[in-house]
């Protein structure tokens, strides 16, 4: 068993805990910890009666505790306890209280939308009752950070956890504990409880938790450190905290050592075993040098009852003092190291690269070494690389807002000459074009495919004057593939498929990532209406994703699983396409709101398989339903309908256009497809005759267009078809043979 694990040391215990169907991310205080009473009732009185508590203090006297005191030992008053750490971005984690939310109820009852989600949770949280928010971690001059909720009305609890009493009010002071308090929290850690021991710690570090359980942990762990030259040290030095570290420092093994340098520069408040090992050059002795960390309470074990990737903690206190020791030269040379460590680790295949970076506390970890990295002036490659990784996640996820900043940091690095692609070594240049290439693939979820492709061809030259990245130069031709098929370049979509196809052939791609060769055939066949072999291809797509790590509920499988409904309804097996629509929505609706985009595909193929059932009147309301989610996403160029290249919006149109003539609602049928042909044109433009859903909606349109008085409709859409597609398609001769309006 790891040695870490099977510490008895009792102050070292901490877990999760929640009562079942509670929704909490409660840890549970550690068992060294000498209540508060006066604090903790104070808390309490304040909660009954102002709704608020703001515990404030100095770093290390014990706010986080007192917090989680109160938490734990009122746990049962409450559906919801939710700790958010103010040291991260405080909206992030408020989208994770939304995303529990949503699947403790089963439903979309909150957006979990990056932009919104402050606003929609305070309005879910205000007519409900039996609620936690402990915003913790506030440092002086941070309390504005939570201002809204500070000045909010509502029926639940908000514990404040600041440095600084600015701001808040119902101030509950956390203050150096009185001797009796002092020398019980001694007692509790001392392995010696000699009365001489216990009284010179509970009066020497003046009631101050965090060093009289260094001290404490000094005495039981340092060989031949008796009590007389301990407490010489300690009257000879003018700064404790820094002393006791120094002590504990030196009766580490240099690995140990550099470990505990490293954490003080990621996310100290949640770091899992898996990162430290991505971040260590020895990898080897890590579990030895995660329990002598932990047996000197440097770090804390939060997960204890998780036995292969526990999550560990740091004090605020110590990694500030750690990085005082060090200094910025030694930080940042820390720094460079666990960054060279960390992308070293990383895998360089999309699906396990994505699988990676989705591990528990991963993603938060990058967040924080890149503010780290741009603090100590670390190469701006270096930051490059980092927030490559982080556009990677948010791009996947579909968090433009984020994305959107790391784009435009980019460009104005880019417009100031920051980037300076002569000098680049190799492996800065391929940084860069790993950079410009994610920035196409931005574009190309915001189903900009002209910009996407300026950004693809940027990366691909720039790619060819750098040796090795063949996986990450395949990803920039699979996007210049998709991105070709969304405009209708067929002919260039098939040239670079070529091109990926003969590096898969060459071995120079990781064959994981043989999942995006299928992908990128499964959207051309679509496009090209070969509906069988575009089904094969993106099963073997989806089979691949999953065989290698990917839950079936991933998000990265969205679009898969769309694209897949998309080709089963084309090829009209409804039967097939419905269960597993069915199946993305309720992967969906407990995560997003309905208006979101994703729900206009969603809403549009169900309407295509609910007119194909024969629901005609179900299939005019999805379709309806649609074109509104898409209308209303404010990161679409839908403003103005008329100027719209949105490919979506035009497939939900067509969608209400089948529906309403099924309904015989002819002349409302052919405005919906005289306005999807529209945006089909401002995307497509010339192109448009490679497309086979715009062959299908022609044949449609005309269909629809025998039926109405006004003669126009019927030429027009029947001249479109053929001067696009020739006379000789079978489209075509079917349309010419309707011999409608011939009178």
């Amino acid at each position: 068993m790891k040695k870490y694990i099977s510490i008895i040391i009792v102050f070292l215990i901490s877990s999760n805990v929640s009562a079942q169907n509670q929704i909490s991310n409660l840890v549970v205080p550690v068992n060294y910890f000498i209540d508060h009473v006066a604090q903790l009732e104070k808390v309490k009185n304040n909660l009954a009666n102002y709704k608020q508590a703001s515990v404030v203090g100095v770093s290390g006297m014990g706010k986080t505790q007192v917090a989680r005191m109160y938490a734990y030992e009122h746990k049962t008053d409450y559906d919801l306890i939710w700790f958010i750490d103010c040291n991260l971005d405080i909206d992030q984690q408020l989208v994770k209280l939304a995303k529990a939310i949503n699947t403790q109820e089963n439903a979309s009852v909150v957006s979990d939308n990056i932009n919104i989600v402050r606003k929609e949770l305070m309005s879910y949280l205000t007519s409900k009752g039996n609620w936690l928010l402990v915003f913790d971690n506030l440092k002086v001059g941070e309390n504005k950070k939570v201002q809204d909720f500070i000045n909010w009305e509502h029926n639940g609890n908000i514990i404040f956890g600041s440095q600084d009493s600015e701001l808040l009010s119902h101030i509950v002071k956390v203050s150096a504990f009185a001797e009796t308090e002092s020398k019980l929290l001694v007692r509790n850690i001392l392995e010696n409880n000699s009365p001489g021991s216990v009284e010179f710690l509970a009066k020497e570090f003046g009631g101050y938790p965090i060093l009289m359980v260094q001290g404490a942990q000094i005495l039981n762990q340092v060989q031949g450190l008796d009590l007389n030259e301990y407490k010489k040290k300690i009257r000879s030095s003018s700064d404790k905290i820094e002393l006791n570290i120094r002590l504990a420092i030196n009766e580490l093994s240099p690995t140990a050592k550099n470990l505990l340098n490293e954490i003080a520069l990621i996310n100290n408040q949640s770091f899992s075993r898996e990162l430290l090992n991505s971040i260590t050059s020895n990898k080897d002795s890590l579990d030895d040098d995660i329990y002598n960390l932990s047996k000197f309470a440097l770090i804390t074990n939060i997960e204890p009852n998780e036995v292969t990737n526990p999550t560990f903690e740091m004090h605020d206190v110590i990694v500030d003092k750690i990085s005082q020791i060090n200094g910025n030269k030694d930080n940042k040379e820390n720094l460079n190291q666990l960054i060279t460590n960390l992308f070293n680790t990383i895998p360089k295949s999309l699906i396990k690269g994505n699988v990676f970076r989705n591990s528990k506390t991963v993603l938060d970890n990058i967040e924080i070494i890149t503010k780290n990295a741009e603090n100590y002036d670390v190469s701006i490659y270096k930051i490059l690389e980092l927030k490559f990784n982080l556009l990677i996640q948010y791009v996947t996820a579909c968090d433009l807002t984020k994305s959107k900043i790391l784009v435009n940091w980019f460009d104005k690095n880019e417009k100031e000459n920051n980037f300076k692609l002569l000098m680049m070594s190799n492996d800065e240049k391929g940084a860069y074009a790993s950079y410009l290439g994610r920035i196409g693939w931005y574009y190309l979820k915001n189903s900009e495919g002209r910009e996407a492709i300026e950004y693809f061809m940027k990366a691909k030259k720039v790619f060819e004057g750098v040796k090795g990245y063949e996986t990450l130069k395949s990803n920039i031709v699979f996007g210049l593939v998709i991105s070709n098929v969304q405009l209708g370049n067929l002919e260039e979509a098939e040239a670079n498929l070529r091109i990926m196809q003969d590096m898969f052939n060459q071995s120079l791609i990781d064959k994981t990532d043989a999942a995006t060769l299928d992908y990128a055939k499964a959207y051309l066949f679509l496009a090209q209406g070969k509906y069988d072999e575009a089904l094969k291809q993106i099963n073997a797509t989806i089979d691949a994703c999953i065989s290698n790590g990917m839950k079936p509920q991933d998000v990265f499988l969205t679009g898969l699983y769309l694209l897949k409904i998309d080709i089963l309804n084309n090829l009209k097996n409804y039967s097939d396409a419905l269960p597993l629509l069915e199946e993305v929505y309720n992967m969906k609706k407990p995560k997003e709101k309905q208006e979101y985009p994703i729900f206009g595909r969603i809403y549009t193929q169900m309407s295509v398989i609910k007119l194909g059932l024969g629901n005609i009147n179900e299939a005019s309301e999805y379709a309806r339903k649609a074109i509104e989610a898409f209308l209303k996403d404010p990161n679409r160029s839908n403003k103005n309908v008329a100027a719209s290249p949105d490919i979506y919006l035009a497939k939900a149109f067509v969608a209400e256009g089948n529906a309403l003539a099924s309904l015989n609602k002819n002349e409302e049928a052919v405005t919906a497809y005289a306005t999807a042909e529209n945006i089909y044109w401002n995307n497509y433009r010339e192109n448009m005759k490679n497309v086979d859903a715009i062959s299908i909606m022609y044949l449609n349109a005309v269909k629809a267009s025998c039926h109405v008085s006004q003669k126009s409709f019927y030429k027009n859409f029947r001249n479109h078809h053929i001067e696009k597609f020739g006379d000789k398609h079978p489209r075509s001769i079917e349309i010419l043979n309707l011999k409608c309006h011939t009178h």
